[in-house]
């Protein structure tokens, strides 16, 4: 039997409902729930990985719907003092040398740092995202959200 992260136990069959069926008012409970043994970040890192799947499986069975989820405010969540902060002009000039030793390095490197693109937005380029003759990059920006 698979052990969940959680005091409560899993749901049984006669608890579940469809997925049409939840509502904000089982969001904000879920919220709340989550909220009494988790930071408000952790709640909303929970909370929107929940709401992609939901939205993927509006867009997939084609409904005409709005997750529960979306928009659910989460107090007390958001950036704090910890959070990464951009590299300062000390630590560049530490890394450029590092960086110099490998073309590929050096690629991405220099993509990170002079296009602002996350990680995942370049790791994600395509051949065809690449303009060799122009010097160009097409670079899809991420949807990405967070709830203050």
């Amino acid at each position: 039997m698979a052990r969940y992260p959680t005091s409560d136990p899993p749901l049984t069959p006669n608890q579940c409902q469809p997925i049409q069926n939840i509502t904000r008012q089982d969001a904000n409970a879920y919220r709340d729930n989550l909220a009494k043994r988790m930071s408000p970040n952790s709640v909303a890192r929970y909370k929107n990985t929940l709401n992609a799947a939901y939205n993927w499986y509006i867009k997939e069975n084609g409904l005409e719907a709005t997750s529960p989820l979306a928009g659910l405010l989460i107090k007390g969540a958001g950036p704090s003092k910890v959070d990464r902060l951009p590299l300062s002009d000390d630590d560049i000039n530490l890394l450029e040398p590092a960086m110099k030793d490998s073309d590929i390095a050096w690629a991405l490197y220099v993509t990170l740092r002079d296009t602002g693109a996350r990680i995942a937005e370049v790791a994600g380029l395509r051949v065809q995202d690449c303009d060799i003759e122009q010097g160009a990059l097409q670079i899809t920006v991420l949807k990405f959200s967070i709830s203050l």
